[in-house]
């Protein structure tokens, strides 16, 4: 269960990352 949700907030904080790293 807990597995799932890391993977989530994870995928969420890549994500993120991706579009502010061209801001940068």
């Amino acid at each position: 269960m807990v597995s799932r949700v890391v993977h989530y907030y994870v995928m969420m904080i890549q994500r993120n990352v991706q579009f502010l790293n061209p801001l940068r």
